[in-house]
């Protein structure tokens, strides 16, 4: 009989469905099907006492989330913005949920060629959500011709009225498979990225621009003060439609499976071997490190 233990750690984001109305170049998502709102809501339900739940998937404003959303006190959703434009009376939905902040990708210096989302169209929605009494954040994807740019980015985010800003570590998987330009970072180009990161930390007030950066970048060797632990699969992992459990929102694909959801119990049946100080989905996908499992027993 296969060993299995149930999960223990503190965070569970469920990748809920894989129906978008776009198709962006950079997009990671490499799994199929949708949770049925009602199933949501009932997972949510049966967990929300153990764990720190979170919402995510291609476009949850494509499926009838909201409730679950209430349910779990999240405060946040990540949106292509299309839905909005095309109905914005939806942010009424999100804040009678409780969602206060509204994340969506601009790729600074590098949109029009990783997303299909039109940079007006994410502009639009920029008035639409602070009118509203929302918090914008954007997300950035770093590549190797716009790595540099950090100091720029932050700026042109101040000028937008957007005063949070996360960079996201281009990852050579899902959809980015067929773009055939190289725009994995180097470790002398993470470096430099880092660089400017710190520089623009110190000129900016948090209060003024909150700058944050993905987990994908792994950690900041030339900071000696950096404590990046990569939670995949041991204090984070992730349930896709299929109920099967995955160690992370990038890893979320066919051979990664660490365990499954049964009636309100997520029980892991492997572990993944690593100590934590580079990300998992940037040594597998971008430095082609086989990952190492072990099964429990």
């Amino acid at each position: 009989m296969e060993k299995k233990r149930e999960y223990c750690g503190k965070k569970v984001t469920f990748m809920s469905c894989s129906v978008c109305n776009t198709k962006c170049k950079h997009c990671y998502v490499s799994y199929k099907g949708n949770i049925d709102s009602k199933d949501l809501y009932d997972m949510c339900l049966k967990l929300k006492s153990k764990y720190q739940l979170n919402i995510n998937g291609t476009e949850i404003l494509l499926q009838n989330y909201y409730d679950s959303l209430k349910l779990i006190n999240q405060y946040r959703i990540l949106t292509n913005g299309i839905a909005i434009t095309n109905n914005p009376k939806i942010l009424t939905k999100l804040q009678d949920a409780g969602v206060n902040m509204i994340a969506m990708s601009y790729h600074f210096g590098i949109h029009d060629k990783v997303s299909d989302v039109k940079q007006c169209l994410i502009e639009n929605n920029i008035k639409l959500i602070q009118k509203k009494g929302m918090n914008v954040e954007l997300m950035c994807t770093i590549t190797q011709k716009n790595y540099n740019l950090v100091l720029d980015i932050c700026e042109k985010a101040l000028k937008l009225n957007v005063h949070k800003l996360r960079f996201i570590n281009y990852l050579k998987t899902g959809n980015a498979l067929t773009i055939t330009d190289n725009n994995v970072l180097t470790d002398e180009q993470k470096k430099e990225f880092f660089r400017q990161l710190t520089i623009a930390r110190n000129i900016y007030a948090k209060e003024d621009l909150l700058i944050k950066r993905c987990g994908t970048f792994g950690k900041d060797f030339s900071n000696s003060k950096c404590n990046f632990i990569c939670p995949a699969g041991q204090d984070e992992i992730v349930i896709a439609p299929n109920l099967k459990v995955y160690p992370c929102i990038f890893l979320v694909k066919e051979g990664y499976e660490i365990g499954e959801y049964i009636n309100g119990h997520i029980y892991l049946n492997k572990i993944i071997i690593h100590d934590g100080n580079l990300c998992l989905a940037d040594q597998i996908f971008n430095k082609n490190k086989q990952i190492k499992f072990e099964r429990l027993g």
